[in-house]
């Protein structure tokens, strides 16, 4: 264990807390899903897994300046235009980041994530189109990587935390976050987890899948692991238009991939 691995993130920082707001400053006024307008509130959620060969994608994303995680974001844009051309709205990917750079316990591995708005407001039809919105969302994610960023983002976070502390009930607390229950960010979330680091074992591991529960509209769970990158599509609906689509722009682009079968599962809630 390295020091601080379980230390609360955001010890001794409520002494420069400004500005009060009790709750993240969620954007919702992105381009929203078809399928999401007449949404119900179900358990049911379908999972699409696309395994990419990770040296083709790569070779991909380096030409048009891109991480992983935004060449996916942009794909996945693309794949919205693509299906559904008459978008009136910016097209916004909500990407997790990590706020740990701005935290005094640097080396915490307990829940410390904000979230990055990455809109999309022009059509991307062509590589240089992709490069230029690759080069911005970089621009926007490294101005939110600042000191004064990150702390903004913590402020909120910590203020939220107060507030839970401070009513006197679970059931209170619940009614405060119920917000939460069926909460739709448009367009669409984006998290990835990064390349494993298991050494000689990982050439044991033929995939590795990252799950998110209690997905409204449509979340991008994305992971690398030998050789491949898994992009596992979470919906709380059932089309597989957006996996079929991000399938064939990857064959457009001569990205090599295999498409597992759709799984459906259900994510139990919590009662009091």
């Amino acid at each position: 264990m390295k020091p601080n691995e379980m230390s609360e993130p955001f010890e001794n920082l409520k002494k420069e807390m400004t500005n009060r707001q009790d709750t993240p400053n969620l954007q919702h006024d992105g381009y929203r899903l078809l399928e999401t307008h007449n949404s119900k509130d179900s358990a049911t959620s379908y999972r699409y897994e696309i395994v990419i060969d990770q040296a083709s994608f790569m070779k991909f994303a380096k030409a048009h300046n891109a991480s992983p995680a935004i060449a996916v974001a942009i794909m996945i844009a693309q794949v919205i235009q693509k299906s559904y051309p008459n978008f009136n709205l910016p097209i916004i990917a909500h990407m997790a980041s990590d706020l740990r750079l701005g935290t005094t316990n640097q080396n915490t591995f307990r829940n410390c994530v904000g979230s990055i708005v990455l809109p999309v407001n022009q059509s991307i039809e062509s590589d240089a189109q992709f490069t230029d919105v690759a080069t911005t969302f970089r621009q926007i994610i490294k101005e939110s990587k600042q000191p004064e960023a990150l702390r903004s983002s913590i402020m909120q976070m910590i203020n939220l935390f107060d507030k839970l502390n401070s009513l006197p009930t679970l059931k209170d607390k619940q009614q405060m976050l119920a917000f939460f229950d069926n909460l739709l960010l448009n367009t669409f979330i984006i998290s990835y987890s990064g390349q494993t680091k298991l050494g000689p074992f990982e050439r044991y591991i033929k995939e590795m899948h990252t799950y998110m529960s209690g997905t409204t509209g449509l979340s991008i769970e994305m992971l690398a692991v030998n050789g491949e990158i898994s992009v596992d599509m979470l919906q709380s609906f059932e089309s597989d238009v957006y996996a079929n689509t991000f399938t064939q722009i990857l064959s457009d682009h001569a990205i090599a991939y295999h498409f597992n079968q759709p799984t459906v599962f259900t994510t139990p809630k919590d009662n009091i």
